[in-house]
């Protein structure tokens, strides 16, 4: 009875016959999606008459088109384990998962070493190309092969598979790389903790990409709950290894719960309770017969965990991993930095279209303000050499001398806002010196007659005759300040009215227009990919859980 639980395990394994469902199909309708996606950003033109926002869209299609890439190996890792997903689909998967020295090994040895007598076991090592080599010598895994090189190693046992990962802290970046991109092949995880110092942050983290990214079903075991202690036998020190204390393990069982619930849902992720064990005391007590040594060790609660909630649902755990694991991608990107990173660049962008409709709006009372100032300065400097012999001349230089002037100030100010300006698209003011013909004014003048004069008007009006008064006519000016005061206002009129507006519809036209056509064509490339990864969700999680 001492061993019971860990016999029924043993005994649980032959009667498994789990089936992985296949998703192939599923597996290339996700690869189409991020094909189409990648597609539609390479035809993208981000062409636009402006060096800096050219440059910033180029940038943009550029760590757009890196991310892509980035999602597209996640998407073609999954995929390239075919191999190993094929060995191993009449099997349940067992990952083992977690940090450098948690005692993965230990345990994964432990579960091989005491299997029943009848039992075949063998050994499986896949390289980082997914290729398998059978190691049919080998009797426990290597407990240094995970540090120097890039492979996984598993044992088979009836239709188990436990599989053993390189440390997710290991000192090489590529060996916890490939433990991630193994687990997705689970159907169940296993991932402990060392009870030196339990469930540290970068742990916690860890779980939470099992949990919300993976979204793998797991269970997390304290792992090397013992202690050393020296005592004195026949007159010498020797150190005895033993278990920690039940109190001991307690409070850490119940100090990593606390802590795990406040980060995940542990009664719909982890299956079982948290449990506090120790492989070393377990396989102490067994090599000398201590049976107390080894019922402390609480590896029996291992055992019974692994029985009573893992393999009673591995047909299920079986079936449902595959479209889990895929849903794990799909939220590996939708939830990704990467895709924040986007969104947040994306947004930047868009800001610089407000930002030049700010420059428009800044840029048009300024330039009214500019030519008003250029037409009076002109028409002031002219006003004294204008003359009725020379007027259609001046009104025409002036015209000249002001349109020149308005081209200069305005391509300079337009070009803040555009680098790329060409100052012969500005509208051209048609002048025409018609009506502005300088001509003397006179005033007529009633001349007051003479003595004689009168006496004369006075003898023809008795006989009848009436003779009208003299009128002279005086110089009295000219018309130049009316003209030029007509000729300031069409000016004014013009340029601040419909040629300044045609100035704003050419930099709304060649930069606003095309930039915001770009980011809208951008903004709907991503809002679909999202949309159709989303859909695609959904349909693998309806299909998992039929």
């Amino acid at each position: 009875m001492l061993q019971q639980h860990k016999t029924k395990f043993y005994k649980e394994l032959e009667k498994l016959q789990p089936r992985r469902a296949k998703v192939e199909q599923e597996r290339t309708k996700l690869q189409e999606i991020a094909d189409k996606f990648e597609v539609s950003l390479q035809s993208k033109n981000v062409s636009v008459k402006n060096k800096e926002i050219q440059d910033k869209l180029e940038s943009f299609k550029k760590s757009l088109t890196k991310k892509v890439q980035i999602w597209q190996d996640k998407f073609r890792q999954d995929t390239k384990q075919e191999k190993f997903q094929s060995d191993l689909q009449k099997s349940f998967i067992v990952i083992i998962y977690g940090k450098v020295k948690a005692g993965k090994s230990t345990l994964g040895n432990f579960v091989a070493a005491n299997k029943l007598k009848e039992q075949e076991i063998r050994f499986t090592i896949y390289d980082d190309k997914g290729e398998a080599e059978r190691l049919k010598e080998l009797v426990e895994f290597k407990t240094d092969i995970l540090e120097c090189t890039a492979q996984i190693q598993l044992f088979s046992l009836a239709s188990l598979a436990w599989v053993d990962t390189p440390g997710l802290s290991s000192m090489t970046g590529a060996n916890g790389e490939l433990a991630r991109s193994y687990i997705n092949n689970a159907d169940f995880v296993i991932f402990p903790t060392s009870s030196d110092s339990p469930l540290q942050q970068d742990e916690i983290r860890q779980i939470k990409e099992l949990v919300s990214l993976l979204n793998k079903p797991f269970s997390l075991f304290i792992t090397k709950s013992d202690k050393t202690e020296e005592d004195e036998v026949n007159g010498e020190m020797v150190k005895i290894l033993l278990n920690k204390s039940e109190e001991n393990r307690r409070m850490q069982e119940d100090d990593v719960k606390q802590r795990l619930e406040s980060c995940v849902d542990v009664r719909s992720n982890i299956l079982g309770e948290i449990i506090s064990f120790s492989v070393f005391t377990a396989k102490e007590g067994l090599k000398n017969g201590d049976s107390k040594l080894y019922a402390e060790s609480n590896i029996e609660k291992f055992y019974e965990l692994l029985s009573e909630k893992v393999l009673v649902k591995a047909d299920k755990l079986k079936s449902e991993a595959p479209f889990k694991g895929l849903v794990g991608l799909i939220d590996g990107v939708l939830n990704s930095d990467s895709l924040k990173e986007l969104k947040s660049e994306f947004s930047e962008l868009s800001n610089e279209v407000k930002k030049i409709e700010r420059k428009i709006s800044e840029l048009k009372p300024d330039l009214q303000h500019k030519m008003k100032t250029v037409i009076s300065k002109i028409i002031d400097a002219n006003e004294d050499s204008l003359s009725a012999g020379n007027s259609r001349q001046k009104f025409e230089s002036m015209s000249e001398q002001i349109k020149d002037k308005i081209t200069q100030i305005t391509g300079d100010m337009v070009a803040k806002v555009m680098e790329e300006f060409d100052k012969n698209a500005l509208s051209i003011l048609n002048f025409s010196s018609e009506g502005f013909g300088v001509s003397n004014r006179y005033i007529s003048v009633v001349v007051e007659p003479g003595l004689f004069e009168k006496a004369w008007r006075g003898v023809k009006r008795v006989f009848g005759y009436d003779t009208p008064d003299d009128i002279k006519k005086f110089a009295a000016g000219d018309n130049r300040q009316e003209l030029l005061n007509k000729f300031n206002k069409m000016q004014s009129e013009f340029y601040t009215g419909s040629y300044i507006n045609d100035v704003e519809n050419a930099i709304r036209e060649n930069l606003v227009k095309p930039f915001g056509e770009i980011l809208e064509s951008y903004g709907k490339s991503i809002e679909k990919f999202e949309k159709d990864l989303k859909l695609f969700e959904e349909h693998l999680t309806k299909d998992s859980t039929c």
